[in-house]
C-alpha cells in the first residue's frame, strides 16, 4: 500500500458524502516498474455509476471500499476456482447497486504484480473470461436485471476471442470454447456488426471445424488492422473460406 492512510481517509469521505463506495486510484509495480491507473475525470468527485460509466474506475476491487452491508444484501461474491474474478464482481456489484460514489485521484495503493501471477500468466487462463461471462449473466438473471449492460458485456470477450492460445487447444476443447461463446453471444443478442467493432471478427475462427481453413482465416484476420463483418468481400478470402463463413453465421442465427 503506498499510502497507510488510505482506508482512514476514504471512509471519512463516504461518512461525509453519504455514499455508497469510495474509489480511489492506484498504481502497479513489476520489475521496480511503476504503471500508474488515474480514474477518468467525467467520473471524479460524487458520482452514480451505472452500466455506461462504469468501467471507467477500474475493474478491480483493490482501489475501492465496499460496505458489507451491501455485498450480504444483494448476495455478491467472487465466483470460484476462475481468475478475472474481479470483472465478475464488479459487474454485479454496479447491476445490483448503481451506486453514488465518492471518487478521487489520488494513487493511494500500490498494486505489485509477482512472477507467475493471475495478472503475469494471463494467457494461460484467458478462457476464463468467458465463464466469468457467464457467471455475470447467471447472476443478472436471478437479480431480474436480465437487460442490464447487454452489449456491454462484449468487453469481456475481446481478450479470448483475439488470443493466440486458440492454436494450443484440443478440438475437444475448441468445441467446448466455442459453445461458451455461443451462450455469450446468445445472451447478448444479434449485434453482428457491434460484436465485429468490438471482440473482432476472429471469434468466428472458433466455429469453424475444419483446422486448415480457421487457421488460414485467422491469418486473414491478422492482416486486417480493423475489420467489420459488412466490408468482407470475394477478393479477400478464398471462395470456400467465404461459404464456410456464412455458414457459421447462420448456424447462429438459427441457434
Amino acid at each position: 500500500m503506498a499510502d497507510k492512510s488510505c482506508y482512514e481517509n476514504i471512509i471519512k469521505k463516504i461518512e461525509q458524502y453519504k455514499t455508497d463506495i469510495g474509489i480511489f486510484s492506484f498504481f502497479e509495480i513489476k520489475n521496480n516498474t511503476k504503471k500508474y491507473y488515474r480514474i477518468s475525470k467525467s467520473i471524479t468527485g460524487i458520482n452514480n455509476l451505472n452500466q455506461n460509466n462504469f468501467t471507467k474506475a477500474h475493474c478491480s476491487p483493490c482501489n475501492k471500499i465496499f460496505k458489507l452491508e451491501d455485498i450480504k444484501k444483494y448476495n455478491l461474491s467472487f465466483p470460484e476456482k476462475l481468475k478475472f474474478e474481479d470483472e465478475a464482481f464488479w459487474y454485479k456489484y454496479v447491476a445490483a447497486l448503481e451506486p453514488k460514489a465518492y471518487i478521487e485521484n489520488t494513487h493511494y495503493y500500490a498494486y505489485r504484480i509477482r512472477s507467475g501471477s493471475t495478472m503475469d500468466t494471463r494467457d494461460k487462463y484467458i478462457y476464463d473470461y468467458l465463464d466469468i461471462t457467464l457467471d455475470i449473466i447467471n447472476y443478472l438473471k436471478s437479480a431480474g436485471k436480465e437487460n442490464y449492460y447487454k452489449s456491454a458485456l462484449l468487453n469481456l470477450l475481446y481478450s479470448p476471442a483475439v488470443s493466440d492460445e486458440i492454436y494450443n487447444l484440443s478440438e475437444e476443447n475448441r468445441k467446448i470454447v466455442a459453445d461458451k461463446f455461443y451462450q455469450c453471444i446468445y445472451y447478448v443478442g444479434d449485434y453482428t456488426q457491434e460484436m465485429n467493432e468490438r471482440i473482432g471478427a476472429r471469434i468466428y475462427a472458433y466455429f469453424i471445424d475444419n483446422k486448415f481453413i480457421r487457421e488460414k482465416y485467422i491469418e486473414e484476420i491478422k492482416k486486417l488492422s480493423k475489420i467489420k463483418y459488412k466490408i468482407l468481400k470475394p477478393n479477400i478470402f478464398s471462395y470456400k473460406l467465404k461459404r464456410e463463413i456464412n455458414r457459421i453465421i447462420m448456424q447462429i442465427k438459427n441457434k
